[in-house]
């Protein structure tokens, strides 16, 4: 069988045999941060599941990584390295820091560096996480993803007759729950619900809820309860078809999001419509100084009692990321390594 190097391309892959230029290292079965920034470049691009083995911890203490993850054998498979590597996670960093030792690789790292901070080409960091101004540092808002414009207009598109049947304004609702403690109260849920159906009642329009798997049977019972009477539409946990939250954001007049939905929040802002967050307290530390610098930014207000739309800029992380890269890494033959 053969190994991690070889088994996994995407589609934006150039059919010319030509080895694409821009590696991407994932550590989960999902699209995570690095490929959503490999997407923005405009090129080919090859993705690579690294599988843990027992070494890999060792590989993330070591200076310049190391290959485990990769393969047994990945120099024999290694016909043209890329030019550019881009990785998230321990593991991924890693092995796009034995790419960079052992071919010259440039190493771009989405996130916190696990310790090899100073070694990377390009660190795209939150700014909340690292204050200090290094030349190898690009200071983010939230983390990447790949709701990019194009996708926004997509699912604008894509969503719009389902939809439709609802009045404007539309508010997108989207609940969690807590991250340790199990799942949210319905007490909680219902008051939510309740504040939000009052908004919208005022104003007229409608909402569009999802609750999340954080959120439970019950809690969502009981916000389900709350939107009674009123257009609306309710996606549940594991309810069959379609994701609906990218329709549900690209086609919002206001969108509200619990403290703890991090990634939505991130989401939410690839729009135009204001964005609410509720629940401060479901929130962790992490995540409330992740809140925090969108607020300062313009990005997020809390929920208080109003959905007035404000302006500001719809956040784009993981293009500003990629024009960041190939500003600094003009796409040429990799330097020789050290």
């Amino acid at each position: 069988m053969r190994n991690a190097l070889t088994r996994h391309r995407r589609a934006s892959v150039t059919q010319t045999g030509e080895a694409p230029p821009v590696w991407v290292l994932e550590t989960g079965p999902r699209p995570g941060p690095a490929e959503s920034v490999a997407e923005r470049l405009g090129l080919p691009y090859r993705v690579l599941h690294l599988r843990y083995t027992p070494l890999s911890w060792l590989a993330c203490l070591r200076r310049k990584g190391g290959p485990a993850g990769l393969g047994r054998d990945p120099e024999a498979e290694i016909d043209s390295p890329p030019a550019i590597v881009i990785a998230s996670g321990a593991r991924g960093g890693a092995a796009a820091l034995w790419l960079k030792a052992q071919y010259g690789t440039r190493a771009v790292f989405c996130g916190t560096p696990f310790l090899h901070g100073g070694t990377f080409d390009l660190i795209a960091l939150p700014s909340d996480r690292y204050p200090g101004d290094d030349a190898n540092v690009l200071s983010i808002l939230g983390p990447p993803h790949g709701f990019s414009p194009m996708q926004v207009q997509a699912a604008e598109f894509g969503w719009y007759e389902r939809l439709s049947h609802l009045p404007r304004p539309r508010v997108a609702l989207i609940a969690g729950g807590p991250r340790w403690l199990g799942e949210l109260q319905p007490a909680r849920a219902h008051r939510l619900g309740r504040s939000i159906a009052a908004l919208v009642s005022r104003q007229g329009g409608s909402i569009m809820a999802m609750a999340g798997r954080r959120t439970g049977a019950e809690a969502t019972d009981a916000l389900a309860a709350t939107l009674m009477g009123m257009p609306h539409d309710l996606h549940r946990a594991g309810e069959p078809g379609p994701d609906p939250l990218y329709g549900f954001l690209a086609l919002a007049d206001a969108i509200v999001v619990t403290a703890d939905r991090i990634a939505d929040i991130a989401h939410a802002c690839a729009t135009t419509a204001p964005v609410y967050v509720a629940m401060p307290e479901l929130a962790s530390r992490d995540q409330r100084a992740t809140l925090h610098a969108l607020m300062e930014a313009g990005h997020i207000r809390w929920l208080a009692g109003s959905l007035a739309a404000y302006r500001r800029t719809p956040l784009d992380e993981a293009g500003r990321i990629a024009q960041e890269i190939l500003r600094r890494f003009p796409l040429d033959e990799p330097e020789p390594a050290a």
